[in-house]
């Protein structure tokens, strides 16, 4: 048990280092070429876009399929788009915007099947009882990798090239791939457990008999079924759906830094190393907020500190107070974040958590192209700290919504954790 989880952390570091180098030069380029906070949003743009859109159709493939093929999968071919960027950055730079533009496409397709697939796997190979532990250890073992990646990002376009930075990203992902490999599969004490890890065993069984699937619309279908009849989980979609109005100032943190704060890049470095600190400790000790306080009390109190630390954000220059709210910032929605991914896991019975995940994803990004594009002209016309006024503004009107809700007021990650039960299933 204890093996897998490390795996597991090891396999999320990895995937997370590579992820953040792939990101931080990817708007590094953008934005310096164009000097537009309209130009850095559109990347976020097209990437909820995609969400949105595919989202559904890869839940169905995480489900079909082994959730460690899928993973693995997904990994090899995000090394090759690294791989591939090369040729095209020495011999053909006349479609390197192009390319960039089809990478984010097939990055945020991959990353969407093994996230889905990681939250079928999770389960399965630690155990129910498990869960909020080990995502708080992948949370905290993410943003780590996000502080190194961004450094390491920063630092190697420095001395080495675009493409040279690039195939890093590639390693990154291929070693990510092989980690999986040593993954043991176990058997939980409880009886559901067992009979889930069956289910995995008999998936990668090669059989002379094949059995007849349900068409693919049919299962995405089901999908919105299953969402529509589970209504805590329902409710959280949707108030997440709502919440992501807020995200007017996604990308701007570097206008932020650069336009009311007058920093460097020194400075914006400080804002996200000690962010993501503060969420790196929040992952270490979420699996102790949630046996101590309600569920929906940890959302509550995430909402509001979000809310308010974001508008003064907007309305401080003070360097200090603005990195001390940012940490804020990253805190709270790490609780948010790490409390509503155990939920959907532990939920979710596993043939159907891929396409729940997935729907959860495109639902709630609906609006998010729209909103970061509005962000990023308001940016330009009227400052950035009105964009996180507002938008701070907006997420502190929520924050009694899990509270009064009967639904979400039911979720209580706490008992589940102590008497290592399963939840009721779909």
């Amino acid at each position: 048990m204890n093996r897998n989880i490390s795996l597991i952390t090891l396999n999320q570091f990895l995937t997370n280092t590579a992820d953040s180098i792939f990101q931080i030069v990817l708007f590094w380029y953008v934005y310096h070429q164009t000097g537009s906070a309209l130009s850095a949003s559109l990347v976020t743009a097209i990437s909820f876009t995609i969400q949105i859109f595919l989202s559904p159709l890869i839940g169905v493939l995480s489900d079909r399929y082994n959730p460690l093929t899928t993973m693995q999968v997904s990994f090899g071919i995000l090394g090759l788009v690294g791989v591939i960027f090369a040729p095209v950055y020495f011999y053909l730079k006349s479609l390197i915007v192009i390319y960039i533009y089809f990478a984010v496409i097939i990055h945020t397709c991959c990353m969407m099947l093994e996230g889905s697939s990681k939250n079928r796997l999770i389960p399965l190979f630690v155990g129910e009882e498990n869960v909020v532990k080990t995502n708080g250890y992948i949370s905290s073992s993410g943003n780590l990798a996000s502080l190194i990646g961004n450094s390491l990002g920063g630092g190697i376009l420095a001395v080495i090239s675009f493409a040279g930075v690039m195939l890093i990203h590639s390693g990154l992902y291929f070693l990510a791939a092989v980690i999986l490999l040593f993954l043991i599969k176990v058997k939980s004490s409880q009886e559901k457990s067992e009979i889930l890890v069956t289910e995995l065993k008999a998936e990668t069984k090669k059989s002379d008999v094949k059995l007849k699937k349900p068409k693919f619309f049919q299962e995405m279908l089901d999908g919105f079924k299953l969402l529509k009849s589970n209504r805590p989980l329902l409710k959280l979609v949707i108030l997440s759906t709502v919440l992501n109005i807020a995200m007017l100032n996604a990308s701007l943190l570097v206008v932020l830094v650069s336009d009311q704060y007058h920093g460097t890049s020194t400075i914006y470095g400080l804002f996200n190393m000690f962010g993501i600190i503060s969420s790196i400790v929040i992952g270490l000790i979420i699996g102790k907020l949630t046996t101590k306080f309600k569920t929906p009390t940890l959302f509550a109190v995430g909402l509001a500190i979000s809310g308010v630390a974001t508008v003064l954000m907007g309305v401080t220059n003070i360097i200090a107070i603005g990195i001390l709210l940012n940490m804020l910032v990253l805190a709270s929605g790490a609780i948010l974040r790490i409390t509503f991914n155990s939920f959907m896991m532990i939920c979710v019975e596993d043939k159907f958590r891929g396409r729940m995940m997935s729907l959860a994803i495109a639902i709630s990004a609906i609006i998010v192209p729209a909103v970061s594009l509005l962000g990023g002209y308001l940016s330009d016309k009227f400052g950035v700290g009105i964009v996180y006024i507002l938008s701070g503004s907006w997420i502190f009107i929520w924050t009694l919504f899990p509270l009064i809700d009967k639904d979400i007021r039911e979720i209580n990650l706490g008992i589940k954790q102590k008497r290592g039960e399963f939840a009721k299933s779909i």
